[in-house]
């Protein structure tokens, strides 16, 4: 999961898709692959694709970014989580 997480994290870069701010549609998470980029959305679809390949449940969900610095630890608390 960790391995997963890390290459979504570091290998794929960020690409803001704001053709259509009201855009909700993920990307497809084999475009996300092939390109090596995707906006918050495609890249938790990849991540999710990857998590369910090896039998992995899990379920994206929103958090808000106003916390700041102190989402890291919570981060890296819920990883483990995934259900």
């Amino acid at each position: 999961i960790i391995k997963f997480t890390r290459f979504v994290q570091t290998d794929i870069r960020y690409l803001l898709l704001a053709g259509n701010i009201y855009n909700f549609t993920p990307s497809h998470p084999n475009e996300v692959f092939q390109t090596k980029a995707g906006d918050c959305k495609g890249k938790t679809m990849l991540l999710k694709t990857m998590l369910d390949e090896i039998g992995v449940k899990s379920n994206p969900v929103l958090v808000s970014s106003d916390r700041g610095d102190s989402l890291k630890s919570f981060y890296l608390i819920q990883i483990y989580l995934i259900t």
